[in-house]
């Protein structure tokens, strides 16, 4: 996934683009029939755009493991590492914008 010369502002800003194009998706598909086939296509279309999000966001965190930093701002955007108990190394970036989770 990384690209030579990407630093993690450019990781970060990354994901938060992929998370806004989730939620412009997500606006977009709650007004449609479910049995359409435009909702369908929008469906997967957003199911890839958030097992994206999700491996950036694992990348995101094992780069700033590796890195050996807590916190990361880029553009208004701020990552934090935080201790959890549902992944291999125990740690997930928490990303937010203006103090809100993205």
């Amino acid at each position: 996934m990384k690209t030579p010369g990407e630093t993690l502002p450019d990781l970060i800003g990354n994901y938060a683009v992929m998370r806004l194009a989730d939620r412009l998706l997500w606006e977009k598909v709650t007004k449609l029939d479910p049995q359409s086939g435009e909702y369908k296509k929008l469906w997967k279309q957003r199911i890839d755009i958030i097992s994206r999000c999700a491996n950036m966001r694992l990348y995101i965190t094992e780069r700033m493991l590796y890195e050996d930093v807590d916190t990361v701002e880029a553009n208004g955007l701020v990552a934090m590492l935080k201790p959890v108990d549902y992944t291999a190394s125990g740690w997930l970036v928490e990303i937010t914008q203006n103090g809100e989770k993205i």
